[in-house]
């Protein structure tokens, strides 16, 4: 890191294109001057900080509610399966569709337990 001590109205170059000087000096307080091109991003290190946090903080949240929305789909899927089985116990369905009553439960209950197996790995 280099430390540079400039009064007001003096600067310093870097590189070719970007400039920094002291515009103002006012009750203990510097206020920078930057001329950098224009396709240069020059960003308040406590906004940077700040966005970052926040950029996190989003995807966390995100997460959370995807996980919500999955545990949602699986209670849904167990919960119809469930309802399907005591419906067939009960002889609600005709012989004829018992069998694809099994099929469709089955699936539900795998993709149960593939939503399960994705919660292990996050």
């Amino acid at each position: 890191m280099l430390v540079v001590g400039r009064r007001e109205n003096e600067g310093i170059r870097i590189g070719d294109d970007i400039t920094i000087s002291v515009a103002r000096i006012e009750d203990g307080r510097v206020r920078i001057a930057i001329d950098a091109p224009a396709g240069m991003p020059v960003v308040r290190e406590e906004l940077l900080e700040s966005t970052e946090r926040n950029g996190r903080a989003l995807i966390a949240a995100y997460r959370e509610k995807r996980r919500e929305r999955r545990d949602y789909r699986l209670t849904n899927a167990i919960s119809l399966a469930a309802d399907m089985l005591i419906k067939l116990a009960a002889g609600a369905y005709e012989p004829q569709q018992t069998e694809d009553v099994w099929e469709i439960v089955e699936a539900l209950i795998t993709r149960y337990a593939e939503g399960r197996r994705d919660e292990t790995r996050e």
